[in-house]
Order: C-alpha cells, then sequence, then structure tokens
C-alpha cells in the first residue's frame, strides 16, 4: 500500500505560482489586445484622418483637393465620395457667383460709359441757351435741367470708379504727393465756394505709393461733402504718423450722431437730403481701403489714412 502526503505549504506554493502566471497572462493578453485593438482602430480612422487634412488644405486656398476614394461600397468609401461631390457643387457655386459679380460690373461699366456722353450732351444745350438768353420762366427750367444734369454726370463718374475699384487691379500705383493732390482740391472747392473759408494746415510733401485719379476723386468727395454741410469753414489737416499718411477733414456743420457713421459709408444712402447721390463717401471709403488704408469717422472728423508704403 502507497501513501501519499502533501504538506500545506507546498500547496500553498503551488496556487501563488498559478496565480501569478495567471495574473502575468492576463495582464499580457490584455495589452496586446489593447494594442491591436488601437492599430486596427487607427486603421480604421486613418480616412477621417485625410478628410481632416483635406479639410484643412482647403480652408487654407487649395479648393481644388479631393478625397477620391479607392473603395467606395464601404461606409467611409461612400462618406468620402459625398465629401468631394459636395466640393464640387459648392466650387461650381462659388465660379458662377464670380461669374455673376464680373458681369454685374463689367455691366456698370458700360452703363456708366454709354450714359456719360447724352448726358454731356444735354448738359451742354442746357448751358448754350442760357448764355443765349430765353424767357424768365425758361431760364429758370434750363436752370434745373442743367443741375440735374450736373448731378447726373457725378452720378454716373461715381458709377464707373465704383466699377473699376470693385475690379481686381483696378488702381495705377506710382509714387504721388499727398499734399499735392490735396492741394488741387482744395484750390477747386474755393473757386466752387468763394464764399467758404478752407483752412489747410500739415506737413511738408511728401510721396506716397497711390494711384492719383482715385486719390483725387476721394479727396474731392470729402471735400464737396463738408461743403455740403459746413455753416462757414472747412478744416483740412495732413501728417504722417507712424508708416500711415493721413488727411483730416472737418467742418463746422451738425456732424454725424454716432447711429448714422457706418449708414453713412453705404452706397446710396444720403443722410442729408440736399441732393447727394451717396456715392461719394462710398468711393473714398473704397479708395482708401484698395491701397490698403481705410476711411473713418472720428471725433467729428473724416480720417482718411494710406500706408506710406
Amino acid at each position: 500500500m502507497v501513501v501519499l502526503e502533501a504538506s500545506r505549504a507546498g500547496v500553498d506554493d503551488t496556487l501563488r505560482r498559478l496565480l501569478m502566471l495567471e495574473l502575468v497572462g492576463t495582464a499580457g493578453a490584455v495589452a496586446l489586445a489593447t494594442l491591436l485593438f488601437d492599430r486596427a482602430a487607427r486603421s480604421a480612422l486613418r480616412p477621417l484622418d485625410r478628410v481632416v487634412e483635406t479639410a484643412r488644405a482647403i480652408g487654407g486656398g487649395r479648393t481644388g483637393e479631393r478625397l477620391r476614394p479607392q473603395r467606395t461600397d464601404t461606409e467611409l468609401g461612400r462618406m468620402a465620395e459625398a465629401f468631394d461631390e459636395m466640393l464640387d457643387s459648392l466650387e461650381l457655386a462659388m465660379e458662377a457667383v464670380r461669374a455673376s459679380e464680373g458681369r454685374s460690373r463689367r455691366f456698370l461699366a458700360d452703363a456708366a460709359h454709354q450714359l456719360r456722353t447724352p448726358v454731356a450732351g444735354v448738359q451742354a444745350s442746357a448751358e448754350a441757351l442760357l448764355r443765349f438768353g430765353v424767357t424768365p420762366d425758361a431760364e429758370e427750367l434750363l436752370v434745373n435741367l442743367v443741375r440735374e444734369t450736373t448731378r447726373m454726370g457725378k452720378l454716373m463718374t461715381g458709377l464707373l470708379r465704383v466699377a473699376r475699384l470693385d475690379e481686381p487691379g483696378g488702381l495705377e500705383l506710382r509714387p504721388c504727393d499727398l499734399r499735392e493732390v490735396c492741394l488741387q482740391e482744395v484750390g477747386r472747392l474755393r473757386q466752387r465756394a468763394p464764399g467758404l473759408r478752407v483752412t489747410v494746415t500739415g506737413s511738408p510733401p511728401h510721396r506716397i505709393p497711390a494711384d492719383p485719379a482715385a486719390l483725387g476723386e476721394a479727396l474731392a468727395n470729402l471735400l464737396d461733402n463738408a461743403h455740403r454741410h459746413a455753416a462757414s469753414q472747412v478744416t483740412v489737416v495732413m501728417g504722417f504718423p507712424d508708416e500711415s499718411a493721413e488727411v483730416r477733414i472737418t467742418d463746422d456743420g451738425p456732424g454725424l450722431h454716432e447711429t448714422e457713421v457706418e449708414q453713412a459709408f453705404e452706397r446710396f444712402v444720403s443722410l442729408d437730403r440736399q441732393g447727394g447721390s451717396g456715392l461719394g463717401l462710398p468711393i473714398a471709403r473704397a479708395v482708401a481701403r484698395a491701397h490698403g488704408g481705410d476711411l473713418t469717422y472720428e471725433g467729428g472728423a473724416f480720417v482718411f489714412r494710406l500706408p506710406r508704403r
């Protein structure tokens, strides 16, 4: 007869070893499963990373980027295909909008060109009749005719400038003396309004890159606006603070209320009801911004700023 005896200490050691092996094996299995799951998840979500990268590239200006999935029989493949189709539709819509804006600018420019000639002819005929002499009633009608045709001529000039400013490359930049252009427009204002006191102060001549014609028109619009609202005086201050050139125009009129400032810069909005076309201030601001500057209303003054470089 054989008798087997096992001590309790030996059994406990065996159980501990088995438990440690199970714990180690379980931890290894969990770690392996986690690694495999992570790799599988990365592989499965890699197309989404491409979507993110493509979206950022498109947001950065590369509008021609597309996902172009190789397989469209999976959920991600169908999503990528739908993403490309959406981008194609958006690009076509943007091209249609750009084409429509181009047609609108061309129409505006053509209309302004076509209307300027007959308006000038009507104005010249009315002025000739005034010089030859007519009856008092007819003279009053002709004066009104001259006034309205002059207003129409200004409107056509404004429309033409708006069309040119909206067109890329509408400015012809060259070294320009801001003080000289400003003094020329001030001289024209003094000739038109001899009873108006116009004061000019500022820095010595300084050349900046600008389009002289556009710059002169912007300053003429600002001075004309000041003339319409001034009681007796207009003040023009020129300066070159920091890296900008600045013309500050004020008048002794009522000024703008803070709620009217932005509205005054909208096209075809005339707040004074004094016969303005509603294009003077918008054109002046558009000219400033086309040069990289701005036109603002600060402390009762219109401040026209352009970069010096």
